[in-house]
């Protein structure tokens, strides 16, 4: 059995931890956006009932 010397697998340790936060990046913005958007679009819907909802103000002109 061939013993490596430590520093010759810390390498490959970084490759996976590096590979493991950018997956687990992209994986979390993709999911982020996905709640953001649903949020937005209720958020626009609310605010679009409260603008149809609410008193037309005529503006004056002087």
């Amino acid at each position: 059995m061939k013993m490596y010397p430590p520093h010759e697998h810390a390498f490959y340790l970084w490759l996976i931890i590096i590979g493991a936060v950018c997956v687990t990046t992209i994986i979390g913005a993709a999911i982020d956006r996905f709640f953001l958007n649903r949020r937005l679009r209720a958020v626009r819907a609310r605010h679009a009932e409260v603008i149809l909802s609410a008193p037309q103000i005529k503006k004056r002109h002087n």
